[in-house]
């Protein structure tokens, strides 16, 4: 299959794509194949005559690089290459190369290594741009674990991502995202289905190709998406905990960032409350261009006195209605009937602001389309973390 619904950079050597939008052929300074599992995993590249096969676990994190042996272009034999790494918490902290002494990998927030120490040797600095661009010439990580832990690709200069392939020159990646454009209209960012993680790589990474990490991307836009029971109207903000917030904008601690985009979201909302105000980001802040306010919000944490009961008639008949005929918000699929799904869950809502807005939880507005294998799973996480909210709060 020739390109389809991909973009050009500076790698025009890309020839041919599958079905699935993924680079199959590369030729120009380097010739390459590869091949790609049903998870689009990529399980082995041949690039200039050397094979090179990966593993990656089923949280998707790469644990095995295996470089076979193979003549180069000055006819030098270039022995085979096994490279096993080590993670803890979701992060490499180490590579172990050939099962000889193991190479440490000092990694920041985003999983990208900034230095690694090998032995007694000297240690080895690592510097990315926002964006991806390597600063530092370091052969050690071709076809290994680079910007944000992916590999970055000999033949094509390329982060492998996994689902897709990510130019740091453009910021961007040069197909689509495979995962439909669920929260559009919460994230203005999602309309972009080439962009990388919201525009906002000082504080978001993307761990698969599809979605930018949980916990790390667009942290303002979430925050206010979950607190807010109508975004038509932030005053509600202040009624729904009860008292009004003295302050937006505490000092962030050291290691955090915040991107201009944020600021002005934050900044937006302030002047919406009209009694909260802005702080200003601390000495130890990484700041972007022009961002010169944190983010935090100081909320008072809710009280729970009884555990989380489903109110009668949470989901009405015109909720129902709307749904219907639109893919599901997971995975596409338009079912014979679909489900309304609450965003947030109602219990979640529960445990993290003390009641329910049940004016908000009968909008149209306040659910989402769900297929019903994909709604049974969500019933089935949902479960699992009220009976953890239980017994965090001493109800069983």
């Amino acid at each position: 299959m020739t390109q389809s619904d991909t973009i050009l950079s500076n790698v025009a050597r890309v020839r041919a794509y599958d079905y699935s939008n993924q680079p199959t052929l590369v030729t120009g300074a380097a010739n390459g194949t590869y091949l790609y599992d049903g998870n689009l995993k990529r399980v082995r590249s041949v690039v200039n005559g050397r094979t090179i096969y990966n593993v990656y676990n089923m949280a998707g994190q790469l644990v095995h690089v295996d470089e076979r042996p193979y003549t180069d272009a000055q006819a030098q034999s270039v022995p085979e290459k096994r490279t096993d790494y080590v993670s803890l918490g979701g992060k490499s902290i180490a590579r172990v190369e050939n099962k000889s002494t193991a190479t440490y990998i000092f990694a920041d927030h985003l999983g990208s290594p900034v230095a690694t120490k090998k032995g007694s040797a000297a240690i080895k600095r690592e510097r990315y741009t926002p964006f991806g661009i390597a600063m530092d010439d370091n052969p050690d990580l071709t076809n290994q674990g680079g910007f944000t832990g992916h590999i970055k690709d000999s033949a094509t200069d390329l982060n492998y991502m996994q689902a897709r392939y990510y130019d740091p020159v453009m910021g961007r990646f040069l197909s689509i995202d495979p995962v439909t454009m669920m929260d559009a209209d919460m994230n203005p960012g999602m309309f972009n289905r080439y962009a990388y993680v919201f525009n906002d790589p000082i504080n978001g990474a993307d761990s698969t190709g599809m979605i930018c990490d949980e916990g790390l991307c667009n942290k303002v836009a979430n925050a206010i998406r979950n607190a807010l029971p109508g975004p038509d109207n932030p005053q509600e903000l202040v009624e729904k905990y009860g008292q009004p917030i003295s302050d937006i904008g505490q000092t962030m601690p050291g290691g955090q960032s915040i991107s201009n985009g944020e600021m002005q979201v934050v900044g937006a909302l302030t002047a919406s409350l009209g009694n909260a105000s802005m702080g200003r980001v601390g000495p130890n802040t990484t700041a972007a261009p022009a961002a010169t306010r944190s983010v935090t919000a100081t909320i008072p944490k809710p009280t729970i006195t009884q555990p989380y009961a489903r109110p009668s008639n949470a989901t009405t008949p015109a909720q129902r209605a709307a749904v219907q005929g639109k893919p599901c918000t997971e995975y596409g699929k338009v079912a014979p009937v679909q489900r309304a799904n609450h965003t947030p869950p109602l219990v979640k809502e529960y445990y993290s602001t003390g009641t329910i807005n049940t004016t908000r939880m009968r909008s149209t507005k306040a659910v989402t389309p769900h297929c019903p294998t994909c709604s049974n799973a969500e019933g089935g996480r949902m479960s699992a973390f009220s009976k953890a909210m239980k017994r965090e709060h001493g109800f069983d």
